[in-house]
């Protein structure tokens, strides 16, 4: 009863802090006790397994390994207001039941357009893999685990290059995000701080374009998924998968090792996907940029391939 009317009765707003953070630390600590006492690794060794669960890696990461931007700002937001709320709760001494009064509907929207996004991206993708448009990158033998890799991943497109729109979509709402925290510890308010419509209105607006961004990739031109092998001779065989690299009705392109045109590129067409078998024209050895040209021209990212000495 003592400790009860203490927690009640002096609820600071450096201990409603306290609380607030340790609350949002428990599935990370439950997951670290589950690790700890006995289930471990599989046998492969591998982290964030079932038996192996890492909370914010799970959370974060998408179907091909890589942090997902979306999937991010949509955890920042919630971990952000739950948070928030929490405080509230302690300090208020329970009576949380005003701040839901008021709660401002922006909030709502802060919360739902990372999920949105999350959701509309992934139905995007989806429905461009049953058509044949694009292929998703096969998911990685383990998930990314190390902050740096995974923060830069929050910044490209899906094949790992800078992308201005995932950019300018992560940045906004953490722009958005710094503004809220900095004006909740400030303020120190029973409520949540009303947002401002400029940063809310970016926010919108980059969300909008990262979405639409999704679902134009599959009309964009040829893109490499993966080279196999990624080293070889001059003379040897390299296959080529990815997507838009020819059509049913014209299969010609080209395979270019740093300008120089691959031996007798081969075609073929998968339900959702393309192959291309060329040969390694001969070339100085090192590491060369792998570009397919489609037979309109368009010409995909490159990607890197290492030519070895004959």
């Amino acid at each position: 009863m003592i400790a009860w009317q203490w927690f009640w009765d002096t609820p600071s707003w450096n201990w409603s802090y306290f609380w607030a953070g340790l609350a949002l630390l428990i599935p990370s600590i439950a997951a670290g006790a589950y690790r700890l006492f006995g289930v471990g690794r599989n046998k492969l060794g591998d982290r964030g397994t079932k038996k192996n669960p890492r909370p914010v890696i799970d959370l974060v990461n998408g179907a091909d390994g890589r942090w997902s931007t979306s999937k991010t700002t949509g955890l920042l937001w919630t971990g952000a207001v739950v948070f928030a709320l929490f405080a509230i709760l302690v300090h208020t001494a329970g009576a949380i039941g005003d701040v839901f009064g008021d709660f401002q509907a922006e909030y709502l929207l802060v919360l739902g357009i990372p999920i949105g996004s999350a959701l509309a991206a992934k139905g995007i993708t989806s429905a461009q893999v049953s058509s044949g448009e694009v292929t998703t990158k096969p998911r990685t033998a383990e998930r990314e685990s190390n902050p740096i890799e995974g923060v830069a991943q929050l910044f490209a497109n899906d094949q790992g290059r800078a992308d201005l729109l995932d950019t300018q979509y992560f940045l906004f709402n953490l722009v958005l995000l710094s503004w809220f925290l900095l004006t909740f510890f400030v303020q120190q308010l029973d409520q949540l701080p009303d947002l401002p419509d400029t940063l809310l209105g970016l926010t919108s607006v980059s969300a909008l374009a990262y979405v639409t961004k999704k679902g134009l990739e599959g009309e964009g031109g040829p893109t490499i998924r993966s080279v196999v092998p990624a080293a070889a001779k001059p003379g040897d065989t390299v296959v080529l998968r990815g997507v838009n690299f020819a059509t049913e009705s014209d299969r010609q392109a080209a395979v270019l090792f740093n300008n120089v045109a691959g031996t007798g590129p081969d075609v073929e067409l998968a339900v959702t996907y393309a192959k291309i078998t060329v040969q390694v024209p001969a070339i100085e050895e090192g590491t060369v940029e792998l570009r397919v040209v489609a037979s309109d021209g368009r010409r995909s990212d490159p990607a890197d391939f290492e030519v070895l000495h004959p």
